[in-house]
């Protein structure tokens, strides 16, 4: 595993576009987690998610959530809230159940990332990053050759990269659009303010 810095005056560039390049953008999807969660409570306040007002909007493949939460043992083949679901929006007898609010918009992180020939799901992978570099956001393996390439000849390099997932159990398919849009127009607009 190796980790790449960012050119000082590329990380100042970015991190002062950052605000007018967030703003200028979609709305990100609303996350399995919080569509699961939402689910479960409105089960858990004794409603019918599906004949709620708002479904399409924050619920928008509802038929797919239930699967997932049956799997998951969170309701039951009926629909119903299992013991598990209710663990699971109520840890314990002090919890008052209520979603946690997500970005509306891409949150744009700016630091060195690591990179390796393959990367695996593991959980610690970033606690045993700390020891390479303490400062790691990200590890992904696309760019390792451009990395190589651009240090031993000495050319600066910049990579942009939309994260979709975070590599770990929960990994799916659903941001994965909405990353690769986010980090091509970072990247061009970083580099139309670099001309």
């Amino acid at each position: 595993m190796k980790t790449f810095n960012l050119e000082d005056s590329l990380k100042v560039k970015a991190e002062n576009l950052s605000e007018d390049w967030i703003k200028g953008q979609p709305e990100r999807p609303l996350s399995w987690r919080f569509r699961e969660d939402w689910v479960l409570l409105e089960l858990l306040n004794g409603s019918n998610p599906a004949e709620h007002s708002d479904l399409e909007r924050v619920c928008p493949d509802f038929n797919e959530v239930v699967d997932r939460l049956q799997r998951g043992k969170w309701i039951n083949e009926e629909g119903e809230l299992t013991k598990q679901g209710r663990k699971r929006l109520k840890p314990n007898a002090l919890t008052i159940p209520k979603l946690k609010p997500e970005p509306k918009h891409p949150q744009l992180h700016i630091g060195p990332f690591g990179v390796s020939k393959t990367v695996r799901q593991d959980d610690a992978l970033f606690r045993k990053l700390k020891w390479v570099n303490r400062k790691t956001i990200a590890v992904e393996m696309e760019s390792v050759a451009l990395g190589a390439v651009a240090e031993t000849r000495k050319i600066p390099f910049l990579v942009a990269k939309g994260v979709s997932d975070h590599g770990d159990g929960s990994k799916d398919d659903l941001f994965q659009s909405y990353a690769a849009q986010a980090s091509a127009s970072f990247l061009l607009h970083l580099l139309r303010e670099l001309k």
